[in-house]
């Protein structure tokens, strides 16, 4: 089973937007895990919205626009920038991220993957939201053989991501509990406990 950490500041229902940032190194289900719960969450018949963010990197060829992000170019992603469109964004490697402010629906429970520069601009904004933190442990190797099945061959840039994984993520259980009042560390073996794990968490905050 699914190992699970995890702090919860209080049970009463949250009043503020919900939004429940899923991070992780690469290739650690994020995705997965993010289509899962919100499959989840329409069988209970809980309103829940998945959050699509820009990006200005290439598409993958499994990828889809609007779907799995919007595929957007740099001068358009400066424009928004410039006209205050995001609640947060960031540049990883030479690519910039970031999540729309009309991604935010008030009345759902919004779902969405961040990476560390994300989580620490929500970090900012806990006034403003009721953010519920969702870490995905995944051993390297389980990370390796998913990057290899998912592209159909092995890469050299999968030891590169992984590495500059080691470092973005390192203390990565000090820093959730010093910078955010929810959150949800799980060892991903079985995609199953996870989103029971998540789920029983929303419960138990009245969300669900």
């Amino acid at each position: 089973m699914a190992q699970l950490s995890l702090q919860i500041s209080d049970t009463e229902k949250p009043t503020k937007p919900i939004l429940i940032a899923i991070c992780g190194k690469s290739a650690s289900g994020k995705n997965t895990l993010r289509d899962s719960l919100y499959g989840a969450l329409i069988q209970k018949h809980a309103p829940a919205h998945i959050m699509i963010n820009d990006t200005t990197r290439p598409r993958r060829m499994d990828e889809v626009d609007g779907i799995d992000y919007n595929f957007i170019s740099k001068e358009v992603f400066w424009e928004n920038i410039e006209e205050e469109k995001y609640i947060e964004y960031a540049q990883f490697k030479r690519w910039y991220y970031g999540t729309q402010l009309r991604e935010i629906e008030k009345t759902e429970i919004n779902l969405g993957i961040f990476n560390i520069e994300g989580l620490n601009k929500l970090a900012s904004l806990s006034d403003n939201y009721e953010i519920i933190v969702v870490y995905l442990k995944v051993s390297l190797w389980e990370r390796l053989r998913r990057s290899c099945r998912r592209e159909h061959q092995f890469s050299w840039e999968y030891i590169r991501r992984a590495a500059a994984d080691f470092f973005d993520f390192y203390k990565m259980e000090d820093y959730l509990e010093n910078a955010f009042s929810n959150y949800i560390i799980l060892d991903k073996q079985f995609l199953l406990h996870s989103v029971q794990h998540v789920m029983w968490t929303l419960y138990h905050k009245g969300i669900i």
